[in-house]
């Protein structure tokens, strides 16, 4: 979403010559959904055109799609739709959250599926959340354990893993 896709193969082979054989994704979910039930995947937002010039130009992919993201991106890629709901809690098991964030993820996830590496792909991991508190690499809580089974589901046979906050001590 950050480079224009005029530009997606040069910089795929920049990061090449640079010697580095791996391209780290993130998918902001309010760029994909900017409205409630609107996906856009057309042009910097064409994930499986994205991951298969990553393919094409020698290089694996690692992908992070959320559903939050940080990245330095507005509201981590919560779509400001879904945090204006009465009562939604983010980040969380609550039905409401899950409502909306498995439906972002199984498209996300369709798309991830057919470019995993034991596929012919070159997607080696998928990250499931970011900056989340008190975990890191693996553990586990009922949000993360949710992600984990949602992404099985949809066929995600790669690693899986997240990204803890104030990881200090590891």
């Amino acid at each position: 979403a950050r480079v224009p896709r005029e530009l997606w193969k040069d910089r795929i082979l920049r990061a090449k010559a640079m010697g580095l054989n791996t391209i780290q994704t993130y998918c902001m979910w309010n760029a994909h959904e900017g409205r409630e039930g609107q996906f856009d995947f057309s042009g910097n937002l064409d994930l499986d055109a994205w991951l298969s010039l990553i393919q094409e130009c020698g290089m694996y992919a690692v992908v992070r799609p959320g559903p939050y993201v940080c990245a330095e991106w507005e509201a981590g890629g919560l779509p400001a739709w879904l945090c204006s709901k009465p009562d939604m809690k983010v980040r969380v098991n609550d039905p409401q959250y899950l409502k909306y964030a498995d439906r972002y993820l199984a498209k996300m996830y369709g798309i991830i599926a057919k470019h995993q590496i034991q596929k012919g792909g070159n997607v080696l991991m998928v990250q499931l959340e970011n900056e989340y508190a008190n975990t890191w690499g693996t553990d586990t809580n009922a949000h993360l354990t949710h992600l984990n089974e949602q992404a099985r589901a949809a066929g995600l046979e790669i690693p899986l893993f997240n990204s803890g906050l104030h990881h200090g001590n590891d």
